[in-house]
């Protein structure tokens, strides 16, 4: 059964479905073993084989080769996508921004509001458009742009919109490690960062809720190291399994 989505985009449900990494996934909550708008989008769909584990002992290679793109790396507190976003970045031939979500949040310094709750959601779409504008300035400027930050797909629409507007290639992953994994390595961070057990599993619920055209942007990180990570993200970005393409406004 679909849940009530608050006004900053947040729904929680159990899901079950199958991830690039080859792994089924679920959003069944599991107990941390270390205690602690408007566009619609058209997924290109190609048929890419489970790099999960692939070129392991051998030297990682995470160069996409690419240049005037933008990747969005996304998932809970805790996936890895800063480290992973800038491995990406650094390893890329031509020039790269890593753009990260959270320094625009942190730009704000009177009147902020925690992004992750509710009352947040006008803040939230403030600096969403923000951040789709730099990214896609940067992409336009011949950069490979990759974002790093918790842009559900009720973010999406400010991205998809410069896509349009640019014809800018968009790409979307979406890290999704266990939610013991998550919980552990969220709680393991150093402050400020986000490391209370509830909203980091608000979160985590939240991108479990992806809608059946997103589901096949799912990499299962639990057991891969950052530098194996990128490297999947690297070769799946190459194929285009990854991308987005906006259509028409409903």
């Amino acid at each position: 059964m679909r849940g009530r989505r608050s006004s900053a985009g947040f729904q929680a449900r159990e899901t079950r479905h199958s991830t690039l990494s080859g792994r089924r996934s679920h959003g069944i909550l599991a107990k941390c073993p270390c205690g602690i708008g408007g566009y619609t989008l058209r997924l290109v769909i190609m048929s890419i084989p489970s790099l999960q584990g692939s070129q392991r002992g051998s030297k990682m290679s995470t160069d996409m080769n690419r240049s005037g793109e933008v990747l969005i790396v996304t998932g809970p507190p805790g996936a890895g996508k800063t480290t992973v976003a800038a491995l990406l970045a650094s390893g890329n031939t031509g020039p790269a921004a890593h753009l990260r979500a959270d320094d625009f949040w942190h730009y704000i310094k009177t009147g902020w509001i925690a992004p992750y709750l509710p009352e947040a959601h006008q803040q939230n779409t403030v600096v969403l458009r923000v951040l789709a504008a730099a990214s896609f300035e940067y992409a336009m400027g011949g950069y490979l742009v990759v974002v790093d930050g918790i842009v559900g797909p009720w973010f999406l629409p400010p991205f998809t919109a410069q896509a349009l507007a640019s014809s800018v290639p968009l790409s979307y992953v979406v890290l999704r490690p266990s939610l013991a994994t998550t919980l552990c390595r969220a709680q393991q961070r150093a402050t400020p960062s986000l490391t209370g057990a509830a909203p980091i599993t608000s979160l985590y619920e939240q991108l479990n809720d992806l809608g059946a055209e997103l589901h096949g942007h799912v990499l299962d990180n639990t057991d891969s190291t950052p530098e194996q990570t990128a490297e999947q993200i690297c070769g799946l970005f190459r194929s285009g399994a990854l991308r987005l393409e906006p259509s028409t406004a409903r």
